[in-house]
This record gives C-alpha cells, structure tokens and sequence, in this order.
C-alpha cells in the first residue's frame, strides 16, 4: 500500500523512480513506524530496571539501618523483588570487583553499564535512519 502511494505521487510529480529506490523509501517508513516504538520500549526497560536496582539499594540501607523492618510483609516482598531482579545482574559483577570493607560498588557499576547500554541503542537507532 505504502508502494503504491510512492508510486503515484512519483507519477504525479512526473519523477520516475526506480524500484530500489522506491524500497529503500518504504523500508524507511517502515523502520520509523516499527524502529521507534521498539527503541523506545528498549529504553524504558532500561530505565525502570536503573529503578529498580536504585530501590534495592534504598532499601538495603533502610532495612541495615533498622529504619524499615523485613518483618512487615509489604516491605518484604518488595525487597524480596528487588533482590530477585537485580541479583543475577550483579553477581557477576561483584565477583569482578574487589572488596572495600562492606561497601558494594556493584549497583553504581551496574546503572553506569545499562547508561552505556542506553546511549549505544540510541546511537545505533540513530544510524539506521
């Protein structure tokens, strides 16, 4: 269908195109419509799983603090979430770093690599157009 308006604007403007070119013009539109919305739903994984993992480190230190208490079942379930979410993610990269006395630089780690992650999505969304 999109061929198909090409074709006749291409005919009514009295420019011949070729049929590369008028691929190349309906593969374009076709990356904006399906490409953008794909980037966009990439990145705002990226974005609430950042949120996730800065909330489990929120309430790592509340709960170390005794400022919450894990025997609320609310509090535990969505620190129980937040550990379940992020713990694959970090382990590796806590087996990487070294150890500085009880503070885990892993998060900060990994939230500065998914910021990494979302400007190279970006960046190659952006060549394809």
């Amino acid at each position: 269908m999109a061929v198909a308006r090409l074709h006749l604007r291409a005919y009514m403007s009295g420019v011949y195109l070729t049929f590369e070119q008028l691929a190349n013009d309906v593969s374009e539109t076709y990356m904006g419509v399906i490409g953008e919305p794909l980037v966009w739903l990439v990145l705002t994984v990226i974005d609430i799983y950042i949120w996730i993992v800065i909330i489990g480190v929120v309430m790592s230190w509340l709960v170390a603090f005794k400022v919450i208490n894990t025997s609320n079942r609310f509090v535990y379930m969505v620190g129980d979430m937040t550990h379940r979410m992020t713990e694959p993610a970090l382990k590796p990269i806590r087996n990487m770093l070294p150890q500085l006395n009880g503070i885990d630089l892993s998060p900060m780690a990994l939230i500065l690599g998914l910021i990494v992650l979302k400007k190279i999505v970006h960046n190659i969304y952006m060549g394809m157009l």
